[in-house]
């Protein structure tokens, strides 16, 4: 993915880290620039949502490391019409 200024990124979901719960981080082998990292962390996590319509997100925790977002938990229920 690009964040429009022509860097590359690999952003790795681990998804089902339990029923649920899914993490969005950098690829471990991505050397991209860590100031970066958050809004491909953001972008990829704005796909995920256009991508799964038919859940609700019921919370989120960004994990910061030298004051940069490196990662962000998402924790999730399948949405339902009552």
């Amino acid at each position: 993915m690009s964040d429009g200024n022509e860097s590359e990124f690999t952003v790795r979901m681990m998804e089902d880290v339990e029923r649920g719960h899914v993490v969005l981080s950098a690829d471990d082998d991505d050397p991209s620039s860590p100031e970066a990292l958050p809004v491909m962390l953001e972008t990829a996590m704005q796909q995920w949502l256009e991508e799964n319509p038919e859940l609700f997100v019921r919370s989120t925790l960004p994990i910061i490391q030298n004051g940069q977002t490196i990662a962000i938990h998402i924790w999730y229920d399948p949405a339902t019409i009552d």
